[in-house]
């Protein structure tokens, strides 16, 4: 805890912390400032008769690692779609889409993907049938199904599909997977 500093008037002067990078030069403040050390955390101060004091770390030890978190929760966005077109952003963290197509033909886009080529990033998307007998007329061509040809959905009112997304290559493609078909609701 820093004293109070008084001029030679006995009135309290206003201190400041100033900060930057390296020790300060005595130029630098005025008497009652403190100066904080950017490159190593030092503190300096308050500074009296126009000269700092040595610094001294206020930097603690190191503490314990905290929790990772539940790493199996992901994001999920629910969507009806009533248009002919559904936008998976992937800008918003979103890990899962879960939308209920109603048009008879339905264009994916995809949008925002990661550019992070060091990390693999995937997302996974469920179509359910609103009414029935929907299609996606359009998938992204940035898309590489197996065997390059893109699934058909199942037909019934009610049943979802479902997708699995990998991109190994900062989002310039994505291996998808059609990991579920016809799964009553």
């Amino acid at each position: 805890m820093m004293s109070p500093v008084y001029n030679n008037l006995g009135q309290l002067t206003p201190m400041k912390l100033l900060y930057g990078r390296g020790a300060p030069a005595n130029n630098v403040g005025n008497d009652g400032d403190s100066y904080i050390n950017l490159d190593n955390s030092f503190m300096f101060g308050p500074k009296t008769g126009g000269v700092w004091p040595s610094g001294y770390s206020i930097k603690g030890d190191k503490g314990d690692k905290g929790d990772t978190g539940d790493v199996n929760k992901t994001p999920i966005a629910r969507m009806n779609v009533t248009g002919n077109g559904l936008d998976l952003d992937l800008s918003t963290g979103i890990g899962c889409f879960n939308a209920t197509i109603n048009s008879p033909q339905t264009a994916i886009t995809i949008s925002n993907p990661a550019t992070d080529a060091n990390f693999v990033r995937s997302f996974s998307l469920v179509l359910k049938q609103g009414t029935g007998s929907n299609k996606v007329s359009t998938w992204p061509a940035i898309i590489k199904w197996n065997g390059g040809v893109a699934p058909v959905l199942s037909y019934a009112q009610g049943v979802s599909d479902a997708f699995m997304f990998e991109t190994y290559d900062g989002g310039k493609s994505y291996v998808g997977y059609f990991v579920g078909n016809n799964i009553p609701a």
